[in-house]
């Protein structure tokens, strides 16, 4: 008897229907907060001022599907393309990055920090929700905005087939 596997499914806001992977859905989840708990729990009105405080960075990403390709947008403000570096198999994308610290006077006192501006490593991985051809994968960096493209592989991409009525 030939062994089958169970493919588990959703459909989408769009009406598309996608393979669902219940684990890199939990893994997602995680990732996410984590990030807000980081952004969040580390200030309180006592170490709002502090200049003990840490802010790591981590950039805003969007990601965007059409028939042909995923685009995928990530906001890098003051990271220059030299400390950028993106990795792509056929289901995954990894950015990786560093931004440099906007104040480079150690003897500066600081009175306020931004959750949302940080600086450090960063190192960000997404599962894509279809596989792509790593090997046409382009990257460009225009005014803090990082844009990559990854192409989907023929089977990927959204074909309409006529069916005939009876």
């Amino acid at each position: 008897m030939a062994r089958r596997e169970l493919t588990i499914a959703r459909r989408e806001a769009d009406g598309g229907i996608r393979r669902w992977d219940p684990f890199a859905e939990m893994e997602r989840l995680h990732r996410e907060m984590d990030r807000w708990f980081d952004r969040l729990l580390p200030f309180s009105p006592l170490t709002r001022w502090s200049s003990e405080v840490e802010v790591g960075f981590e950039p805003a990403v969007d990601i965007y599907e059409t028939n042909e390709e995923l685009v995928v947008f990530a906001t890098l403000p003051g990271v220059e393309m030299k400390d950028i570096h993106v990795e792509a198999t056929a289901d995954t994308l990894i950015l990786r990055g560093e931004r440099k610290p906007l104040m480079s006077d150690e003897n500066a006192t600081v009175h306020y920090r931004s959750t949302w501006g940080g600086h450090g490593t960063f190192e960000a991985r997404y599962d894509l929700p279809v596989e792509i051809n790593p090997n046409k994968v382009k990257a460009t960096l225009r005014n803090g905005i990082l844009e990559v493209r990854l192409p989907k592989v023929e089977s990927a991409k959204a074909k309409a087939v006529k069916v005939q009525v009876e």
